[in-house]
Parts: structure tokens; C-alpha cells; sequence
């Protein structure tokens, strides 16, 4: 049997990745991980494009959902004076907005919830859905101290069989059709020739009205089950009916309003603090080419492939990986260990990849000639921290020297360790910056390997701050 292709919801601070590991094990054998990356773009605050993650639901089987707590000081968990997710102050907003996705799709879900949220768990109690509640602070110490919790597993896996006996694992790929919703004769609209060579561009059909695909609802339904992007301008009442229904079918969308009021968009699309009206375009008082370029953007994540992991270790990579600060990062790591004695590096290479980093290092007997000038040269130019393992003859190896010198000159950051018998700072080093951590040839291999990763997480995690090297 096909595995399920798994959306997991989970935050991405590394005090939690602990729990999304524990739910990603639980769920591995039987489910493929899909995991997406922010859009990049030009536009403020736009963490994902709506559209974006209305299609890699589409292709989702279940929903996996980890809500923790983030509530300010001296705030109230629940606004009851508010309406809608805007009363859950002490919810994520971007989680708990694709929780909403989810149901708004019907998809099987599986939410763990933090207490201190105060959400109302009763309003998942659907079938193929279940809610389990439990304080966060306690999970997390627990699962520190490498005690499993045994029945939030078993609750997990009660779930997964039980939709396994009622759901089959489906393959969705989005249609190149495209529909639009626009008034033509609006001074205030787009143009239509302007969104179909955006949507073009973004790799999908020129678009026709969706006003005149069909003249009955099962017409309709389906033809919007036939289109993979809609583009419409939400906030003129004439098109809500039809807006409404690709709405509650869940078809990709690229939301526009030619209203100066953010009140005309419907009342069902302002319920979220994180939700459409981040991501909705407003076409009044910006140009041509602006309105083009952010409606191809869309366009063209709607039609970029997601990508899907479907064993344990490399999801658990990824999770690891998402708790960086910056996605794109590359570890050089500097040593002088020959041949013989490369199991330090061996295992310090092999655990930062399990760990979700990108590291680099070149084998000390492949040292020589234009080769080895050109890779190191190239790692060195994107390497965004340097891990350097001081031998004895660290100072004496050229290619030591070498790395160390473009540290020096071009300011990347450094972790110094000793290794070996070596008890002496590295030479610009010294002062503030002699905290080097020694390597105990004696302290167990595995022992010294976590040492140096860890420490390399944690930068990359900006919990703790590597050093720079003097240049006096």
C-alpha cells in the first residue's frame, strides 16, 4: 500500500522540535512528509502565498498538526468580545490557519494541543479527526530526559488505522485550466489580458470567465473541479455567490481587490489574524507591472512541485533544518586529520547531515593541485560558519592556513575546538576569544561528535554566538 502524504503543522522554534520529532516518528512508516519552502518575494509579511498552500493541501491525504502556546504577557488567552480565530490570542496564527485549511478541506486531522492555548478542542470532534490536549512545558522536559510519552503514540496510531481503514492515499495534480472573476468594464480592475500572460508565465492556461463556463450548479462544480488557479477579485459583491463556491471546494486562488474598503471582502475570509487578507492583492493605485509580477509570482509557486520524504531520517532532517534562522547556510569544516584518524570527521560530517546542515569538507590526502584550490575556494565563498578542528599541526598544514587566512579576511564566523593532546588557543584567538572547547581524546567518539554539532546547531539556531577571528 501507497503511504499518505502527511501535512504537517508544526512550529518552527527549536524548543519544540523534540515533539515534532516524537509526531513524525509515530507516523513515518505509514506517511510521506511534505515539506515546502517559503516563496521568495519582495512583498512584506508573506511567509507563504495563500494559493501556494491551498495546492500542497489539495495533494495532502491527512493533516498533522502540533499548536503550541504563544501568548504575550499580561494577555488574556481568549478575546470573547472578538470573533472568529481572533479571539485565540494565545494560538500561532499561521498554525492555526492551516488548521482551518484543513478542515476547510475535510482532511483527516490529528492536532496535539498545548493546554495554555485555551482552543476549544470540542470543534474538531469530527470523524477522522481527533484533538489531544497536553501541557507543553511537561511534554518537552519529558521527551529532554528521553521518557517517551507512550499514550499520546498509541492515540496517534489509533487515529492513522483508523483512517486507513476508511481513506485510500490519492494523487492530486493541479489542472493547467485557470478561470477568472473579474468585472471587465471596472475602471478599477485589472486587465484581462494583463492576468493571463502573468498566469502564462506561472506555467498555466490562458484564462476564460468563469462567469460563462456553465449555465447550471453541476456545470459549475464541475468546471471549477476542472481548473487549477482562479483569479478573483473578492471584494465586489457581484461575484461572491461564485467565489464562494470555489471556496468551499478548496481550488486554488489568487485573491484581488479593487475596493479601497478591506470590509468588502466576505465575511468568511476575515476570521484569521494570519489569513487572506494577508495575501490578498489590492489593485487600486499600483501599476501595471507590479500587478503583473505579483500575480505571475503566485501563479508560478501554484505550479512549482512540492517535495515529499518518505523516510524517517530525512524528515527528521528537514524538521531539524526549519528550525534555523537561515535556510541557506553551508558549515566548512577546517582540519588537519589524516587518513587514519578520520573518524571524528566522519562522524561530525555524517551527524550535522542527519541534522539538517550543510557542511563541507575536503579529505586531507586529496589536497593538492588546481582541484582542490577550485572546491575549497568555492566552499569557502558560500560558507557561512567555520568549524575549525585545531590539531597540533593545524598551523603547518596549507590548506589549514589557507582557510583560516579567507576566515580572517572575509569575516565569517568561527567555532574553534582542540583536539588531540593540543591545549594551546590558535594565534588571534586569544583574550576574549580563548574559549575553546577541547576535544578529550579520551571522552567517548560519539561524546565529541554531539559536542561539535550541537555547537553548531545552536548557531545556526542564533542560540549561541560563534567568534571572529582578530585581525591585529
Amino acid at each position: 500500500m501507497s503511504k499518505f502524504e502527511i501535512y504537517f503543522s508544526h512550529p518552527w522554534n527549536p524548543d519544540y522540535l523534540p515533539i515534532n520529532e516524537m509526531l513524525w516518528r509515530t507516523v513515518a512508516d505509514d506517511c510521506q512528509l511534505i515539506i515546502d519552502q517559503p516563496e521568495p518575494s519582495s512583498e512584506e509579511d508573506k511567509p507563504y502565498f495563500i494559493s501556494r498552500m491551498e495546492t500542497i493541501m489539495r495533494k495532502a491525504d491527512v493533516f498533522l498538526c502540533c499548536l503550541p502556546a504563544c501568548i504575550p504577557d499580561n494577555e488574556a488567552a481568549i478575546d470573547n468580545s472578538a470573533s472568529g480565530d481572533w479571539r485565540y490570542k494565545a494560538c500561532s496564527p499561521y498554525i492555526l490557519f492551516e488548521l482551518r485549511l484543513a478542515q476547510r478541506l475535510g482532511l483527516p486531522c490529528f492536532v496535539l494541543l498545548d493546554r495554555a492555548t485555551r482552543f476549544k478542542s470540542h470543534l474538531l470532534e469530527v470523524p477522522n479527526c481527533t484533538s489531544v490536549e497536553r501541557d507543553f512545558e511537561d511534554l518537552r522536559a519529558r521527551l529532554g530526559n528521553n521518557q517517551e510519552d507512550s499514550q499520546l503514540q498509541t492515540e496517534v496510531t489509533q487515529w492513522l488505522e483508523r483512517v486507513k481503514r476508511c481513506r485510500v492515499p490519492e494523487l492530486w495534480t493541479p489542472p493547467s485550466r485557470t478561470a477568472y472573476l473579474i468585472d471587465e468594464e471596472s475602471e478599477n480592475a485589472p486587465k484581462i489580458n494583463l492576468i493571463g500572460e502573468a498566469l502564462v508565465k506561472g506555467n498555466f492556461d490562458e484564462p476564460k470567465s468563469l462567469e460563462k463556463f456553465c449555465q447550471t450548479d453541476a456545470e459549475l462544480f464541475q468546471s471549477l473541479r476542472s481548473i487549477g488557479l482562479l483569479v478573483a477579485d473578492v471584494s465586489n459583491p457581484k461575484f461572491q455567490p461564485l467565489y464562494l463556491a470555489a471556496h468551499s471546494l478548496m481550488i486554488p486562488t489568487i485573491r484581488l481587490s479593487s475596493g479601497k474598503d478591506p470590509a468588502l471582502m466576505p465575511d468568511i475570509l476575515q476570521g484569521h489574524p494570519a489569513g487572506y487578507q494577508k495575501d490578498t492583492i489590492s489593485v487600486v493605485g499600483i501599476d501595471d507591472e507590479l500587478q503583473f509580477h505579483r500575480i505571475s509570482d503566485r501563479a508560478s509557486a501554484v505550479s512549482r512541485k512540492s517535495e515529499s520524504f518518505s523516510s524517517e531520517r530525512e524528515g527528521l532532517r528537514m524538521l531539524s533544518q526549519r528550525t534555523f534562522k537561515k535556510a541557506e547556510h553551508l558549515v566548512f569544516i577546517s582540519h588537519d586529520e589524516k587518513l587514519g584518524n578520520r573518524e571524528l570527521i566522519d562522524g561530525i560530517v555524517s551527524t550535522l547531515k542527519d541534522r539538517g546542515v550543510n557542511c563541507w569538507e575536503y579529505k586531507v590526502e586529496n589536497r593538492s593541485g588546481d582541484i582542490w584550490l577550485d572546491e575549497m575556494n568555492k566552499a569557502l565563498e558560500n560558507a557561512t560558519l567555520l568549524v575549525a578542528l585545531l590539531s597540533e599541526g593545524y598551523e603547518q598544514s596549507p590548506g589549514c592556513t589557507t582557510e583560516w587566512s579567507y576566515a580572517l579576511n572575509n569575516q565569517v564566523p568561527v567555532l574553534p575546538f582542540l583536539t588531540g593532546n593540543r591545549s594551546r588557543p590558535i594565534v588571534g584567538l586569544r583574550g576574549a576569544h580563548a574559549a575553546h572547547e577541547h576535544l578529550n581524546s579520551q571522552t567517548p567518539l560519539e561524546d565529541r561528535v554531539n559536542r561539535v554539532v550541537n555547537n553548531v546547531v545552536e548557531v545556526l539556531q542564533e542560540r549561541r554566538n560563534p567568534v571572529f577571528i582578530d585581525q591585529e
